[in-house]
Order: structure tokens, then C-alpha cells, then sequence
């Protein structure tokens, strides 16, 4: 009998010195980063850049700096935020043309939404029975669940 507890002690500990040792020997490939790192630290530094911009506005508006100290920094942050910004568009010249595509589709999208509205709001407005007495939000005049708390479109709390 002890024999036996002994051999099951020493499997068991051979078993628990090769989990931990085994990720030692094995072979792995390296990661590939999928961001190029150059341009994770100028997108860094530019919104660095732009929140001492804001930082400094800030401070202006408060009375912290003069016309003069505000003038001289603001300039000095704007181009450098502008330096930045080319650089950025020199390593990827493709994400310069993304933001235009992107307040295209978001323009595309507030078109469509509205229009979605407009028919809904149209409908609750033209029946007689008992759409005709639809709850809308007041913010936004999208039409309204009886048990909502919140308009679905807009986010407004309704009371």
C-alpha cells in the first residue's frame, strides 16, 4: 500500500514539473503587431497635442494666461498638432480618406433615419383609431411604446 501512494506522488509530480517546464521548450512564432508602431505614436501624440490645445483655451477663457502667452503657446501647439497631422497622413495616406467616407455614410444614415421618422410620425399622425392617440417623445417625435422610459431614437427619459 505505500508503494503505491508513493508512485502516485512522484507520477503526479512528474506530471506538474512537465506542465510548468513544457511552455519553456516549445516553439512559437513571434507575433506579427498589427499596427504599425510609428504611426500608434504620432496618433498619440497628436491627441496629446490636441487636449493641451484644449487644455490652453481653457486656461484663456478662465483668465489663467494673457492674450500675449495665449497667442504664442497657441500657435506653437497648432503647428505643431499640424506637423503631426501630415506626417500621419504620410504614413497612412488611406485614413486621410476614411473620415470623408465615414460623414458620408453618417449624413446617409441621419437622411434614412429621418425619413424613417417622418413616415412613422406621419402614420400616427393620418390614423383615426388608436395610433391616432400614439405616444411620441417630445424631443424627438418618434413613436413610443406605452411601457418605454426611454425614446429609442433619441435617448430621452420620458416621464
Amino acid at each position: 500500500m505505500p508503494w503505491t501512494t508513493i508512485l502516485i506522488t512522484i507520477a503526479i509530480a512528474i506530471l506538474a514539473i512537465g506542465y510548468v517546464v513544457f511552455p519553456l521548450f516549445r516553439t512559437t512564432k513571434t507575433p506579427i503587431p498589427l499596427s504599425d508602431d510609428r504611426l500608434s505614436g504620432l496618433m498619440l501624440r497628436k491627441e496629446t497635442a490636441l487636449n493641451t490645445i484644449k487644455e490652453l483655451e481653457f486656461d484663456y477663457h478662465t483668465g489663467k494666461l494673457n492674450d500675449e502667452d495665449y497667442e504664442r503657446l497657441n500657435q506653437r501647439l497648432r503647428r505643431q498638432a499640424i506637423g503631426l497631422l501630415q506626417r500621419i497622413e504620410k504614413i497612412a495616406p488611406v485614413a486621410s480618406g476614411l473620415d470623408a467616407e465615414l460623414e458620408e455614410a453618417i449624413a446617409e444614415h441621419r437622411q434614412t433615419s429621418s425619413a424613417t421618422s417622418a413616415n412613422q410620425n406621419g402614420v400616427a399622425e393620418n390614423s383615426t383609431d388608436q395610433s391616432a392617440y400614439a405616444i411620441v417623445c417630445p424631443q424627438c417625435n418618434h413613436v413610443l411604446k406605452p411601457s418605454d422610459k426611454f425614446c429609442a431614437q433619441c435617448g430621452t427619459a420620458l416621464s
